[in-house]
């Protein structure tokens, strides 16, 4: 019974980040499939768990390679309203009730942006910024150098600022 009430308590905290994550990563669909997946290679790997990096950071590294693994199964696209709609976090979004017009199109934009990236690109963005990981962290949750770790976050951010300026220069359809 011990094992079970630890458990429970330590996926309550750990579930809204694989949450997070999840919405960012894939299709609002699939959300609850990496739950549960993210859940279970936990459970099971809990007894590996080397404690190398922060239990949250390893949960995260689950989280991207599942996210990943039905990205690429998949090739489904994102609904552009769902990405940064579910998160915590809104920072793009304006406080003066005057201007809720545009950052909602401001916020639409920045979503259509980001779903246009790679998976990888919105992993190391979704990492670095929305989480505010150091790199550190951020090249542990990708399995890579941190040196690496940082050439993708540049890599990333240079992506999406091109398909930021293309979605600008687009006329905007009917």
């Amino acid at each position: 019974m011990g094992d079970a009430a630890a458990w429970s308590a330590l996926w309550q905290v750990l579930r809204p980040g694989v949450r997070a994550t999840a919405i960012l990563m894939v299709p609002t669909d699939d959300v609850q499939d990496i739950l549960q997946a993210v859940a279970t290679a936990v459970w099971q790997g809990l007894t590996s768990y080397r404690g190398e990096a922060s239990l949250e950071t390893w949960v995260h590294r689950i989280t991207v390679r599942k996210c990943l693994d039905v990205q690429g199964k998949s090739r489904r696209r994102l609904h552009l309203f769902q990405v940064l709609a579910a998160l915590p976090h809104r920072r793009y979004m304006a406080q003066s009730a005057g201007r809720e017009a545009e950052a909602a199109e401001l916020a639409g934009l920045l979503r259509r942006c980001f779903l246009a990236l790679h998976p990888t690109d919105r992993a190391v963005l979704q990492l670095r910024y929305l989480r505010d990981l150091p790199y550190s962290e951020v090249a542990e949750a990708l399995g890579c150098s941190e040196e690496a770790a940082r050439q993708r976050c540049q890599r990333a951010r240079e992506n999406l600022r091109s398909v930021l300026l293309q979605e600008m220069d687009e006329p905007e359809e009917p």
